[in-house]
């Protein structure tokens, strides 16, 4: 930083370095930041979850979007409609420190069926009880999301092999809602581009 003063006798400079942590989430003012990570005030981090006991906490509705917006029209799941799909128990931990993000699936995530058996998820099972498939999926830690603000729309996207809520071949997510105690967004299917799927989250607690 230079201070450069001027007048009728000439002019004097004064400069000085400051130095500026990249990482320094005190440095992150915007309320979007705040909702999704508790803020720079808060631990650091914000745990989500489906909100599995809320109807319409996933679903699907066409692509592009028609008279009903952007809402699951075609399908809305009733609460806790699928149970042991292997998503009711994951978590999707937000950080502010560096933009983490830790996707915690307790070894299974639920998964579309014409993404069953594509990389990376091969390892995938037909469940009886509700005719749906799960895949063997490991943790994935110390991703990053990454939030971009455009003038019609707002996106998440999340690194390496993560994601959040129902697996259909994406890892960008339109936000639709997000608020203190709701993050409600939709994504296009990855094979199938005429359908787009949607997911509420919820703080965990």
């Amino acid at each position: 930083v230079t201070l450069t003063v001027q007048n009728s006798g000439g002019s004097r400079s004064s400069s000085q370095d400051i130095v500026i942590q990249q990482d320094d989430p005190s440095l992150v003012s915007s309320p979007l930041y705040d909702m999704l990570t508790g803020g720079p005030a808060g631990v650091g981090y914000k745990v989500w979850a489906v909100d599995s006991a809320a109807a319409a906490h996933m679903g699907v509705g066409p692509n592009p979007v028609q008279s009903a917006g952007y809402w699951p029209e075609w399908w809305a799941a009733g609460p806790m409609e699928k149970p042991g799909g292997g998503m009711y128990d994951d978590r999707y931990v937000f950080h502010l420190q560096g933009f983490q993000y830790d996707m915690i699936t307790n070894g299974d995530v639920y998964v579309n069926s014409d993404h069953a058996g594509i990389a990376p998820m091969t390892d995938t099972v037909r469940m009886t009880v509700i005719n749906d498939f799960k895949a063997t999926f490991p943790d994935q830690l110390n991703e990053t999301w990454t939030l971009t603000e455009g003038s019609t729309d707002t996106t998440i996207t999340f690194s390496g092999q993560s994601f959040a809520g129902y697996w259909a071949g994406a890892q960008t997510y339109r936000v639709i809602t997000l608020d203190t105690n709701e993050l409600f967004m939709c994504y296009v299917d990855g094979i199938n581009s005429n359908l787009m799927w949607y997911i509420r989250l919820r703080p965990e607690g």
